[in-house]
């Protein structure tokens, strides 16, 4: 598409349900983008309507003696809503990608988890066996005891790093989730069109 659909205050009321008062106060607050005609008159693109205010839009309820307007000719109420759902169209695909590559940053994360989980787990069991080691050779000769105190160390060392490694990749895991659970609990008007949540 080489424009996109304008509308007047006028129109924006009617498809928004909102009154021209509060149209004309959000154009003024910045809350509704618009742009200027020719003739100094302000123009509101359909998508930016939606964005504000959502499934109230309904572009049937714009008049038929003043239909919206494109920059070069007059637009049907059909060829708005083709225009709004070719967009609606494009962002619900750029949404779904989005979602894969989540999906696979989870998969990965939880590998991850996975893998720490088991490195600790072969590290507690070399710190078991280190312990096993310096209980069975209490009469070992100094030397000997020195490098399985040196063993024993450098296993519970890194039994340390790794359980700090696994928690934070639980933690990361944790609030990806609930993240998540936070996107899927919007409307999908606001997560196709960027609206945040307040």
């Amino acid at each position: 598409m080489t424009s996109k659909t304008k509308f007047s205050i006028s129109q924006a009321h009617r498809i928004a349900d909102k009154s021209r008062t509060t149209i004309a106060a959000h154009l003024k607050s910045g809350k509704l983008a618009y742009e200027l005609d020719g003739q100094g008159n302000k123009l509101i693109d359909a998508t930016e309507l939606i964005r504000v205010y959502g499934d109230d839009c309904d572009f049937e309820r714009a008049s038929p003696s003043t239909k919206p307007t494109r920059k070069g000719g007059q637009a049907s109420s059909s060829e708005v809503r083709t225009v709004v759902d070719q967009q609606l169209h494009t962002a619900e695909q750029q949404l779904a990608t989005e979602q894969d590559e989540r999906r696979r940053e989870r998969e990965h994360l939880q590998a991850r988890i996975d893998h720490l989980e088991a490195a600790l787990q072969r590290a507690q069991e070399g710190h078991n066996r280190a312990t096993l080691l310096l209980e069975s050779r209490g009469d070992a000769s100094g030397d000997w005891q020195r490098t399985l105190d040196a063993l024993a160390e450098r296993v519970s060392e890194q039994e340390t790093r790794f359980q700090a490694e696994l928690d934070a990749s639980t933690r990361r895991l944790r609030q990806y989730r609930q993240a998540l659970k936070m996107e899927r609990s919007r409307p999908w008007w606001k997560r196709v069109f960027g609206i945040r949540r307040a």
